[in-house]
């Protein structure tokens, strides 16, 4: 005789299932291959997670606020509870967090240092450092052996750079990059831009410059930093944490090189504007020597002018080599040396308007070169005695020659 037994409308017996799974398994980790993996327009996700032998449902709901969303065919760890969907009473799995297979210790570790490090305000812009206008030198942090450094070298070609060899990979890598960093801020002649570099690979490859050691070096470093780690689509602490972000090492070289260019390019426009000024300068200022070269005044001296001239030629030719320098001196030099280039000019033409006053006085007649002729001057009471009758018998006077002067007493004017 069959025992009886209460009898259970379907949804009842759903809701016990439910409640025993929910309660048996409340937080589960299950890894597997998705597969059928599609996303609903209120942005929930739903997709299979199979292995070899089975194969269960899933369902993550606000999907899109997650750092990561699989693609069919990867294989995954979904962290979540067990749930029964009452209306189809399957069951299945209510995801909370996913993560690749694999490489989740390190996304988790990744996602917590980067987390740690925001809190303290270690990407905040205001501590980024910007590139120097004319980059004259670069230190780089590579692999001596990888494919950054001579990227780097062919687009830098014309940089003073220093290779600084350190592994990019591996353990104790970061912290010979670390200490690289360290040591390049120490010398006594810094370079104007660090670029720590290392090409592409996965996210274990890359791992060294996710460690928190590097991140501290980048933050400490007095000289701006270039992170140009992996590919454009990699993405580590490195690079948010330096001041500037290249996408790959070569990115990192081209960037650097235009900097340099453009520099070059408004110097040299500015160096134009300079020497047309400068020649304006000294055109107007010839025309003036040429007008009192032509006049009375100078015709005799004629030669000396002439000795003049070709010695302004010459200075003006070596102002004019001395500009073609300054035109390739960074650009926190220019205003400096443009200053220092007007004062010699206006110290040239000084020098040479003192010459021409000097030239006059030549032309005009000086008492002096008179007495040095063997003429003499009479004196009575500091009075010029320019006529006989203004002496007397016994007056005292004194008459100056060229060197020296005595003391007299007339005897007789013989009027």
């Amino acid at each position: 005789m069959y025992m009886e037994r209460k009898l259970l409308s379907v949804y009842e017996l759903t809701t016990k299932i439910k409640f025993l799974l929910e309660s048996s398994f409340p937080y589960l980790r299950v890894i597997g291959e998705v597969s059928n993996i599609k996303t609903s327009s209120l942005g929930h996700t739903y997709f299979t997670l199979k292995d070899d032998l089975s194969q269960i449902n899933c369902v993550f709901f606000n999907s899109k606020r997650s750092l990561y969303l699989p693609k069919d065919g990867e294989r995954i760890i979904v962290h979540g509870r067990i749930s029964v969907y009452e209306r189809s009473g399957q069951y299945q799995i209510i995801v909370e967090v996913i993560e690749q297979a694999g490489k989740g210790a390190l996304w988790l570790a990744f996602e917590k240092l980067k987390e740690k490090l925001k809190k303290e305000g270690l990407f905040d812009e205001k501590h980024k450092k910007p590139l120097p206008f004319f980059p004259e030198s670069v230190a780089i942090v590579t692999s001596t052996k990888g494919a950054a450094k001579e990227d780097l070298l062919r687009t830098l070609p014309d940089i003073e750079i220093t290779i600084f060899g350190a592994r990019v990979q591996g353990e104790g890598s970061s912290y010979e990059i670390a200490s690289r960093i360290y040591e390049i801020n120490r010398l006594p002649k810094k370079p104007d831009i660090i670029i720590v570099a290392r090409g592409g690979g996965s996210l274990e490859d890359l791992w060294s410059f996710n460690e928190e050691i590097i991140a501290r070096a980048i933050f400490s470093s007095k000289i701006p930093i270039i992170s140009a780690v992996g590919h454009e689509i990699d993405f580590t602490i490195s690079d948010m944490i330096a001041d500037i972000r290249a996408p790959t090492p070569t990115a990192a070289g081209h960037m650097i090189s235009q900097i340099r260019q453009k520099m070059k390019e408004r110097i040299e426009l500015a160096g134009k504007g300079l020497l047309s000024k400068t020649k304006n300068i000294i055109s107007k200022e010839r025309i003036t020597l040429d007008h009192l070269y032509n006049s009375f005044v100078f015709k005799r001296p004629r030669l000396k002018i002439e000795e003049y001239y070709q010695e302004i030629d010459e200075l003006s030719e070596k102002a004019k080599r001395a500009l073609l320098v300054v035109l390739e001196i960074r650009k926190n030099k220019l205003t400096n040396t443009t200053n220092i280039f007007k004062i010699r000019v206006n110290n040239i033409l000084l020098s040479f308007h003192k010459r021409l006053a000097s030239l006059e006085k030549i032309i005009s007649l000086d008492p002096t070169s008179i007495l040095k002729r063997g003429y003499s001057i009479t004196y009575k009471d500091k009075i010029i005695i320019k006529d006989q009758a203004q002496v007397k018998d016994k007056d005292k006077i004194r008459i100056k020659f060229y060197k020296g002067e005595i003391y007299a007493e007339v005897q007789s004017n013989g009027s």
